[in-house]
């Protein structure tokens, strides 16, 4: 029940969920969301993709630790298939067994037919060719003869710090110049785009970390590189890293391995968007970073052993009755199930631009990119009845996709506390 239509904005922050080890080791996932997501799509852009091709490819790199079917590990339980597949921890642990899949996942894009599914192959792509620089033992910089992490345990020893760029910056810098020449290739090869002409002829050189920086952040396990202004492409990579490590904050580690020395903490995505955005601006790159991702969650290993990246874009309309105090300014959560699959509850106020449920109107957004679930049987819609006056007089839900009848769920009734959950058929 809406008091009043003036309300603060919803913003969800998308953060990596990976824990620090003490005694019990826990294979960690990956790069987190500021590479895998925000790095990828400012590398994107900068290679010369547009923002939707570039926002299709950071879905789908993010999209591998997102959905729990190709994620690395269930916290401490490994996916022993899906490290060696798809994370860069290799089975026998051996330099030439990554570059070998890097090279398949690498040809699996360039041979995809769709050039909607090259998008998504190019973001499943990413991620394994970003972990190929954090899934291994650091600081080892070499393209090749770096020392592996292995399954089942990966980097588990070192929890999280091989995923953030501040326990290697270099590492850090060589894994965005190698993914700015497969991006470029892409452009060219796939697309027969010219890419942006900044990075014509550029060569990685590696990175040098920056022995006057004398951040109190600093120590053997945080470190920063050094900006190199010798050329307009080489600023800008090493400004896009350095800005990335400074947005970081420290402290002191309970793990074994770091006891009483400064490490990385996570970082919030949402502030990375925008310093990786001023660092483009800096270079004369405008780049509008998306601070919050649409979310690839249904992603599975035999999905894409399969050779089908086929997905099913869910439209969601949604009305809220004519009845005094209808509206709600809570968290409304919708999950659909059908005769073949279903999709998990989806939060719809951040995927609706406005003032989302307001009394006697129609709301509508989109579920992007999931498997399709086949014939729709129900739904279940949810508030977390967070706020003042939370409850809200729902209409009708109604559901279409491509190839599929549209459905209309009707209730004309309240959620609100007591009742905060339906299930419509």
């Amino acid at each position: 029940m809406k008091l009043t239509k003036a309300r603060m904005p919803y913003l969800t922050v998308a953060l990596a969920a990976v824990g620090l080890i003490a005694t019990t080791a826990t294979p960690a996932k990956a790069y987190e969301a500021d590479t895998h997501f925000t790095m990828t799509f400012v590398m994107c852009r900068a290679a010369g993709l547009t923002d939707a091709e570039a926002l299709t490819v950071a879905r789908y790199d993010q999209g591998m630790d997102d959905s729990a079917g190709t994620v690395a590990n269930n916290g401490a339980i490994p996916h022993l298939e899906e490290e060696h597949l798809w994370h860069a921890i290799p089975v026998n642990g051996t330099p030439t067994e990554v570059l070998q899949r890097k090279a398949v996942l690498w040809s699996q894009v360039l041979n995809e037919p769709n050039p909607a599914s090259q998008l998504k192959r190019l973001g499943v792509f990413f991620h394994y060719q970003q972990d190929t620089w954090a899934h291994r033992h650091h600081p080892n910089h070499a393209a090749t003869g770096f020392d592996t992490f292995q399954v089942p345990l990966g980097h588990a020893a070192f929890g999280s710090q091989p995923d953030r760029p501040p326990f290697d910056p270099i590492c850090a810098l060589r894994c965005l110049e190698d993914g700015m020449g497969f991006a470029r290739a892409f452009i060219t090869t796939c697309l027969h785009r010219a890419p942006n002409p900044l990075f014509d002829g550029y060569l990685p050189a590696s990175g040098i970390e920056d022995t006057t920086w004398s951040d109190s952040r600093k120590g053997k396990y945080f470190n920063e590189l050094k900006l190199d202004n010798s050329t307009p492409a080489r600023a800008l990579l090493t400004d896009l890293i350095r800005s990335q490590i400074g947005l970081y904050s420290s402290s002191f580690d309970a793990n074994p391995n770091f006891f009483g020395r400064s490490t990385a903490n996570e970082v919030n995505t949402v502030l990375m968007a925008l310093t990786l955005q001023g660092a483009c601006s800096r270079h004369q790159l405008t780049i509008i970073v998306p601070p919050v991702r649409q979310q690839v969650t249904t992603l599975t290993t035999a999905q894409l052993k399969g050779n089908n990246l086929g997905s099913t874009d869910y439209t969601v309309r949604v009305f809220t009755g004519d009845r005094a105090l209808a509206g709600t300014d809570a968290n409304i959560f919708l999950s659909l199930q059908g005769t073949t699959g279903s999709i998990s509850e989806q939060r719809l106020n951040g995927l609706i631009s406005g003032n989302a449920f307001e009394r006697n109107h129609t709301d509508t957004c989109v579920l992007h990119d999931f498997a399709s679930i086949g014939t729709l049987t129900s739904i279940t819609i949810r508030s977390d009845d967070a706020g003042l006056a939370s409850g809200w007089f729902l209409g009708w839900v109604e559901i279409s996709a491509p190839g599929m009848p549209t459905r209309r769920f009707t209730l004309n009734n309240w959620i609100e506390s007591g009742i905060l959950k339906r299930t419509l058929t």
